[in-house]
């Protein structure tokens, strides 16, 4: 019998979807899924540029806030459980302030009092949960920070070829 499906491999675990959920996105535990990506909110407070090597080491990059379902979904969180102030991926470049993640302008809309401050050389956007809006700070200081990382997706694979694929371990019904 031919079932569809995919199979994920986590480590040591192996888990088998039905077709239909293989295209799901989905998140490591210790991360938070909103949309279509993971958010780490790491709570050791870094410098800003010390954050985004951090995020690029865990194969994720510093947030940029360019969508409201992202915003949204973060200041959830945020208010719910993880509370403060953290480091997202915008900067000055060139005299101006840009996501660096993905080379976009950062929003007027969003910036504390309504007033984008003047950008200077070392200054840093970062997001705080009591006004829910963008500040500048220098990026030397050391905040916490939010990275944000794809979500995995498993395409759909027949399982009868994937298992020729896998050698799983075969378990002795006596040994139960």
């Amino acid at each position: 019998m031919m079932v569809k499906g995919c199979l994920c491999v986590l480590g040591l675990a192996a888990i088998f979807f039905q077709a239909g959920y293989c295209d799901t996105p989905f998140c490591p535990m210790d991360t938070v899924k909103i949309s279509r990506n993971c958010y780490v909110f790491v709570q050791t407070p870094k410098s800003w540029y010390d954050a985004e090597t951090h995020c690029s080491q865990i194969y994720g990059r510093l947030v940029s806030l360019i969508a409201r379902p992202i915003y949204d979904g973060l200041m959830n969180v945020m208010r719910t459980t993880n509370p403060g102030r953290y480091w997202l991926s915008g900067a000055v470049r060139s005299g101006n302030w840009i996501w660096t993640s993905n080379g976009s302008p950062v929003s007027r809309a969003m910036w504390g009092n309504r007033i984008v401050p003047t950008p200077s050389a070392n200054s840093c956007v970062y997001l705080c949960s009591n006004t829910t809006k963008y500040w500048a700070r220098d990026c030397n200081e050391h905040l916490n920070f939010i990275c944000e990382k794809n979500a995995i997706i498993i395409p759909d694979v027949d399982n009868e070829q994937s298992e020729s694929r896998i050698d799983l371990p075969q378990v002795d019904p006596e040994m139960e």
